[in-house]
């Protein structure tokens, strides 16, 4: 990670032409989905790539396909409830140093449940009401 970019004090593709020289991003990881996937393709460089990750289910998304395509872009979805928990944490692990060093931070936990509460959590985060991740503790 050379650059990371807050998008709740910046404009995306704005902060992202800065940073790379007006060359736009190589690759882009979304973890947020439809509120900035058009952000995201106005920031990316000629054949960057886009890893889209999250999104609900009735989520749907509207895009330019020649912001797109005239860029020579890739858009790659990464399904994780399709991986084990080993499987997951090795995508994630290259991402510890970034974390360490405070290039990435966090983001905002909303609310914290312990397993035995998956449903209530689930519920919250299905209904979109918490302002923040919800996070699902195991037994310590």
């Amino acid at each position: 990670v050379d650059t990371a970019i807050d998008t709740r004090d910046h404009d995306l593709a704005d902060a992202v032409a800065d940073a790379t020289g007006g060359l736009g991003a190589d690759l882009a990881v979304d973890t947020v989905g439809a509120p900035l996937l058009n952000s995201v393709i106005a920031a990316m460089g000629f054949g960057g790539g886009i890893c889209f990750l999250a999104a609900r289910p009735e989520t749907r998304v509207e895009f330019d396909p020649q912001a797109f395509y005239r860029r020579d872009l890739r858009l790659v979805g990464l399904n994780t409830t399709r991986m084990t928990v080993s499987e997951a944490a090795s995508v994630l692990r290259p991402l510890v140093p970034a974390f360490e060093h405070g290039d990435l931070r966090p983001p905002h936990v909303a609310q914290s449940h312990p397993l035995e509460e998956a449903s209530t959590a689930y519920s919250t985060v299905q209904n979109g009401t918490a302002a923040g991740r919800v996070v699902l503790r195991p037994q310590q």
